[in-house]
């Protein structure tokens, strides 16, 4: 009988098909992000009935909208449960500023042994809103960004923050395999 029970299963998954996936390779704005969306939502409407429900959204972006980005992370929790699908994020080369947030959006987050997490100081790049100085006001998207980074991994927040990545104006970066653990969960 486990004979038969292991051929079901193993034909299961011989049918079933691989995650899907969406790439985002744009500038974070909220205008992208919403494209973004509407790509995962047409993917996880292609898939048939025996396809695994992961779709996979492959990251390649040097960042852009810090707060968008935040935004989404949470957008992306609510549309995979709308959907019936876990999604995944993924980074093969690099993923710098705000994408480094958007990569927090997947349930596994995986990357390839090259791939490489960019941070820097946050750039205010609108007007500073009425009652908020400058320097609050990026002490919030420091307080911000690291949140998003301590939900997934403690650790690395607290090396970010301990290290003063986010309060460079260059790109430092951090490799998969130094992010590995809550941050970056499989490195392929």
């Amino acid at each position: 009988m486990k004979k038969t029970l292991l051929t079901l299963s193993l034909g299961f998954v011989l049918q079933a098909q691989a995650a899907t996936s969406v790439r985002f390779s744009s500038t974070i704005t909220s205008s992208s992000l919403s494209g973004l969306k509407n790509d995962i939502s047409r993917a996880a409407n292609r898939l048939q009935e025996n396809d695994e429900r992961v779709i996979i959204i492959d990251l390649s972006s040097g960042g852009g909208d810090l707060q968008a980005s935040l935004r989404f992370v949470g957008e992306v929790y609510s549309l995979a449960s709308r959907l019936g699908v876990q999604i995944d994020t993924r980074v093969t080369s690099s993923c710098e500023s705000a994408c480094t947030i958007l990569y927090t959006a997947g349930q596994n987050r995986l990357a390839s042994r090259s791939a490489q997490f960019g941070f820097h100081s946050p750039k205010i790049e609108s007007r500073i809103p009425s009652g908020m100085n400058r320097a609050d006001l990026l002490d919030r998207f420091r307080r911000d960004w690291l949140n998003a980074i301590g939900r997934v991994d403690g650790g690395l927040a607290y090396q970010l923050e301990d290290r003063g990545f986010l309060l460079r104006d260059d790109m430092q970066y951090i490799s998969a395999s130094r992010a590995r653990g809550g941050y970056v969960t499989h490195i392929q």
